[in-house]
């Protein structure tokens, strides 16, 4: 799947996903307990931006 493609929470509960950024890097997506992404557990989702969906997270990701 690639970072074109929007995701609300919802769509990823219950689900396990690997993401491409921009940069090429991929992230793991796991919605089994809540939703986690490479470790960082969502804290604020759905949040609409003029250039797609953003989901906060607990944590900083490095490339």
């Amino acid at each position: 799947m690639s970072w074109q493609e929007l995701y609300l929470r919802k769509q990823l509960l219950e689900k396990k996903l690997s993401l491409k950024t921009v940069n090429g890097t991929l992230l793991s997506v796991d919605g089994t307990k809540g939703v986690m992404v490479s470790g960082a557990k969502i804290v604020t989702a759905d949040v609409k931006a003029s250039n797609g969906i953003i989901h906060v997270i607990d944590k900083v990701l490095l490339p």
